[in-house]
């Protein structure tokens, strides 16, 4: 598990090492500059020639001490400050004070760009809380359009370090150098894209100010697999879970196969689809492994109470439609999870679409209840529009749980996940652009109700499978491409992860 920090816990950080532990200063700003002539040196080789873009404030002054250090190793390298300033904090002053005397060249006016192969962006740091204007968004705009490697000091200056959106304007940098621990503005789009690859160094932040500060969200890596238990060897089908999976209308038989042949994949004992009667063949034909139960209009509440009753996990709503049937189903296994607390109710697609429309009471919902709906589907359930939700996704994402109990699976780009009953909010940053594709969704259902069936916490359950997922499109791309991935790739993909697993 790796911990994402806000702007705000970084800046606590910060002050509390300085102010409380008792380190200079000075001293940080020492160690990170020589961090990030560090990494300069590791990517691009010695003999560049550097120019640090400077800003008023300590990243400013970070800047300047990676040009002095560059400087020192008999590099050739520069300092611009575009913005003159009457609040240079004390550490610049010192730093450029340091640069002058060892003759380092100090610009004011614009500098000759094509002189120099390696450009470090000091500018705004992580305090950023207004657009960029003016001459600073001239001199960032003029970056951009240089074809030259740009090093960002801690983050891109432009981007939030809290949601990573772009204040007006942002530096987009080859290599971000950040300090401490990885910020949420580095990992959330569009602050990914500018941020470029993320190394994460610490100038000597003490573990206990960091644990204090670090706040509650979260990702996982490779290593968190170690959290999926152990197989039972005295196990047999029915001690491994029975997953019921309501899904598929005519044509839309994919969706039923998608979700169930992913619980199998996961290690489910029992799947059992209800679906109507016109995917029978084609269903029985794709996965003889799974129990089919059809229905018609004329008996469908009787089929889908059995299947109910039947089963541990139940996943309701993919490829199931709009029509007044596939309402009525979706109206019923709400009603039912209400009243069956024990059982967990995975409501997705087209069974969160029915959702949003009804007037069903929100204040019966509780936690048994796994929805996971896009940008688009979440806007819908509620009442946010998509451009409210991308301004800040993780208050969003807070708020909805807060008020309804559920645990969300709000997916996008960098899915997250939260709960009521479970505190913290997990950011998913495994997988790829090829995952945006038809069943990618359904694949990802079936993939958390096996996780349920383990024996895992909800969230838990939804955070490891969001995880497993996006790491078997990750795989499956690996051999592929992401140009070429399907949802059928995904479920090979499953089986990678578990080979992987198995070696670690």
């Amino acid at each position: 598990m790796e911990y994402l920090v806000s702007g705000k816990n970084m800046k606590e950080i910060d002050r509390q090492t300085i102010e409380e532990v008792g380190i200079p200063s000075l001293v940080l700003m020492e160690r990170a500059a020589l961090l990030v002539v560090t990494a300069i040196e590791k990517r691009y080789g010695k003999g560049q020639k550097i120019l640090c873009v400077c800003g008023t404030g300590n990243n400013g002054a970070d800047g300047i001490a990676v040009a002095r250090i560059l400087h020192e190793r008999g590099e050739e390298s520069a300092i611009y400050i575009p913005v003159e300033s009457e609040h240079y904090t004390e550490e610049w002053k010192v730093q450029l004070a340091i640069a002058e005397t060892l003759k380092i060249p100090v610009f004011r006016k614009s500098p000759k760009w094509d002189e120099y192969t390696v450009l470090v962006d000091a500018i705004f740091g992580i305090g950023l809380s207004r657009e960029v204007s003016g001459r600073y968004q001239e001199v960032i705009e003029k970056i951009n359009s240089l074809k030259m490697a740009v090093v960002a000091v801690d983050i891109p200056s432009g981007i939030c370090a809290s949601t990573g959106s772009v204040l007006g304007c942002a530096v987009c940098a080859e290599i971000t150098v950040t300090f401490g621990i990885r910020k949420i503005g580095l990992v959330l789009f569009p602050g990914a894209l500018y941020a470029g690859e993320i190394q994460v160094e610490n100038p000597g932040f003490p573990k206990e100010v960091i644990d204090k500060w670090k706040g509650d969200v979260y990702t996982y890596t490779r290593d968190d697999l170690k959290k999926l238990p152990k197989r039972a060897k005295d196990g047999n089908k029915g001690t491994f879970g029975k997953v019921a999976v309501i899904a598929g209308t005519e044509g839309m038989a994919g969706a039923a196969y998608f979700s169930a042949m992913a619980a199998y994949r996961m290690g489910v004992g029992l799947v059992r689809i209800c679906t109507c009667e016109e995917n029978r063949n084609i269903l029985q034909a794709r996965i003889p492994e799974a129990i089919l139960t059809t229905y018609t209009e004329e008996n469908v509440e009787v089929q889908i109470q059995e299947v109910m009753e039947w089963a541990d996990v139940i996943v309701v709503g993919p490829g199931i439609g709009q029509s007044k049937v596939a309402s009525r189903i979706v109206r019923w296994a709400l009603d039912y999870a209400v009243e069956h607390q024990e059982k967990t109710i995975v409501l997705d697609a087209d069974g969160l679409n029915l959702f949003a429309k009804m007037k069903y009471p929100l204040k019966w919902l509780s936690g048994n209840f796994i929805f996971t709906p896009h940008l688009g589907e979440f806007s819908r359930l509620s009442g946010w529009s998509i451009k409210e939700l991308k301004a800040n996704l993780e208050q969003k994402v807070r708020e909805y749980v807060e008020e309804y109990g559920v645990c969300l699976v709000c997916k996008d780009a960098r899915t997250m996940v939260a709960s009521q009953k479970e505190n913290g909010i997990f950011i998913n940053l495994s997988g790829c652009d090829g995952m945006g594709t038809a069943g990618s969704g359904d694949v990802l259902t079936g993939i958390i109700a096996g996780m349920l069936t383990m024996g895992l916490s909800r969230k838990q359950a939804a955070e490891l499978g969001v995880y497993f997922h996006g790491l078997a499109g990750e795989l499956e791309a690996d051999l592929i491409g992401e140009h070429s991935l399907c949802a059928s790739d995904l479920l090979e993909g499953i089986i990678k992860v578990y080979q992987m697993k198995k070696v670690q």
